[in-house]
């Protein structure tokens, strides 16, 4: 949450300082500003539904494993997991595609914040720029990282439907899913 409001704050600095004249260069950042603002509440709305499915997918694992290995290996529960999971990949290239579009918006206002004739109004804009930047590439990582995670996932569900796979084989595809998992909260901590 810390990072929104670091964001809402270089938002403000940057309204205090372009103020609210017509179409001028400040005006357009502004407008830039507001635009990315609401692809980041589209980011939190698309975080949401994925904590929700990650506990969902989880519950279901859970129930998954404590069956015998012949009725894992199948079935209905089997195939609300792969739908669940499905649903994850769904969203996190749905967050993709928003960060992605915000690159695209960087890449479009770049050249307006040299066209801000105050100093200190684009020094201001330069930084708030920076920090969409930054940001956006910091959660791309995550991204890939936990699209690895999903890919773990899915490798371990193959492993759980051959009612034959031995424990061992099992365990090991447990701890990459895992380490796939922990390279997530360390691309997290750059936050």
């Amino acid at each position: 949450m810390k990072p929104f409001i670091k964001f809402t704050g270089l938002c403000f600095f940057a309204i205090l300082l372009f103020g609210c004249s017509s179409e001028t260069p400040e005006r357009r950042f502004l407008e830039f500003i507001k635009e990315v603002d609401q692809q980041y509440s589209e980011l939190a709305e698309i975080q949401r539904s994925l904590e929700s499915s990650e506990k969902d997918e989880s519950r279901l694992y859970s129930r998954l494993i404590s069956l015998p290995p012949e009725a894992a290996a199948g079935g209905e529960l089997y195939e609300k997991l792969l739908k669940n999971h499905k649903n994850r990949k769904n969203l996190v290239e749905q967050e993709m595609q928003v960060l992605e579009q915000v690159s695209e918006a960087i890449g479009n206002n770049e050249k307006l914040v040299e066209k801000i004739e105050a100093a200190a109004s684009r020094e201001g804009a330069e930084k708030c720029l920076a920090f969409i930047h930054n940001r956006g590439e910091l959660n791309k990582t995550v991204i890939s990282a936990y699209m690895d995670g999903l890919a773990k996932d899915l490798e371990l569900y193959e492993k759980i439907k051959q009612a034959d796979s031995p424990i061992a084989s099992l365990d090991r595809a447990v701890k990459e899913v895992n380490r796939s998992y922990l390279s997530i909260g360390k691309a997290q901590a750059n936050f």
